[in-house]
């Protein structure tokens, strides 16, 4: 009685329980992200970010919080990449693209907060669909991403790294309803004068790969 157990470690700073994540990641479940979001569980990894789920401590949906690795706080090159993506984003508005909220720079936290989509990205979708899409799918898949990308460059903004990883499916929305995400790589085209690069190894556009400016 009293004591708090083994799994559920106190914060000190706080003196409130916080439930740990069990799944050998140390990550706990409920963190502070500045004075506004809570963190929550670990939805995804990358090579200098990790993707959680995120709150509001005045409530609301859920969001994406993508915050940059510790060890990568004091990189300069990927410092950069993420606040791209953030000036990218700040362009954009439209429904076939991830939305972003908030830019989170706090007690040596940098995080981006975005619009939570749950769902697979189009490889996972695909995969368990057999890895074939009925054509019907794949013309609507095409059509949004495609809407997405002529939006972006209507703002001065090319995506470089368009891939079915960077492509999410919305659950229960009956036909695929999808949304671009990952400008990580995205180039302004008013700052880099048409001059781009970056993307996947057999993802970059033909293009690009021929030293040509970018268009998507």
């Amino acid at each position: 009685p009293g004591r708090t157990k083994a799994h559920e470690p106190l914060n000190r700073r706080t003196r409130t329980v916080v439930p740990v994540d069990m799944n050998g990641t140390g990550m706990a479940y409920e963190d502070p992200l500045g004075r506004e979001y809570l963190l929550h569980e670990v939805i995804g990894r990358g090579a200098w970010a990790v993707v959680r789920r995120a709150t509001r401590r005045s409530g609301g949906p859920d969001l994406v919080a993508k915050l940059l690795r510790p060890e990568y706080a004091g990189d300069r090159y990927v410092r950069d990449l993420l606040l791209r993506e953030e000036a990218a984003l700040r362009e954009l508005d439209h429904p076939a693209i991830v939305g972003l909220h908030d830019l989170v720079v706090e007690s040596g936290q940098i995080a981006l907060l975005m619009e939570f989509v749950d769902g697979p990205n189009l490889r996972r979708y695909a995969v368990d669909r057999g890895g074939r899409l009925p054509a019907a799918e794949v013309a609507a898949v095409g059509a949004q991403v495609a809407a997405a990308l002529a939006a972006a460059l209507a703002q001065g903004v090319v995506h470089l790294d368009l891939k079915p990883e960077n492509v999410l499916v919305a659950r229960g929305s009956g036909g695929p309803v999808v949304k671009l995400g990952d400008f990580g790589v995205a180039a302004l085209l008013s700052e880099a004068g048409g001059e781009v690069a970056g993307g996947t190894p057999g993802y970059i556009a033909p293009e690009v790969a021929a030293g040509g400016p970018a268009t998507t």
